[in-house]
């Protein structure tokens, strides 16, 4: 394996969420609430699954600011 190769984690704390997925720490909070996304505990520490906020981003497609914006309007 190569000095480059970097390791996705299986899962981060909802304070990484920003570096991890763009999204701010009360977002995930809220995804939780709505049940879009589970919280995880674990010795008195909160997690995320990286995979599962993955999925539900993914899902949201366009829904998270990511959309292009429409001709004429640069």
């Amino acid at each position: 394996m190569s000095a480059s190769t970097q390791i996705a984690p299986v899962t981060c704390r909802p304070t990484q969420a920003p570096q991890v997925f763009g999204v701010s720490r009360a977002t995930i909070y809220r995804w939780t609430e709505k049940g879009h996304i589970r919280l995880y505990q674990r010795a008195g520490m909160t997690f995320v699954k990286v995979d599962e906020v993955l999925a539900y981003i993914t899902g949201l497609g366009g829904q998270l600011g990511d959309q292009t914006k429409p001709a004429g309007n640069e």
